[in-house]
């Protein structure tokens, strides 16, 4: 049987935040958390809702926390 390499069996930790689904409030928190484009694994949209209790869309952000 193969040696694993440890490197590639380290586990990476995921973080994430949520934020109003606004361009530039997405931006300002990146740069607020130190967060580059190449720690982002995905930035996920979240809809709103209309009706009964409005509620404004928002981002879900997946990246590699260090």
């Amino acid at each position: 049987m193969p040696e694993r390499d440890p490197v590639l069996n380290q586990h990476k930790h995921v973080g994430e935040f949520i934020i109003e689904a606004s361009v530039e409030l997405l931006n300002l928190e990146l740069i607020n958390r130190g967060i580059g484009p190449d720690r982002i694994l995905a930035v996920l949209d979240l809809p709103g809702q209309t009706v009964a209790n409005p509620t404004p869309a928002k981002f879900r952000v997946l990246y590699r926390a260090e």
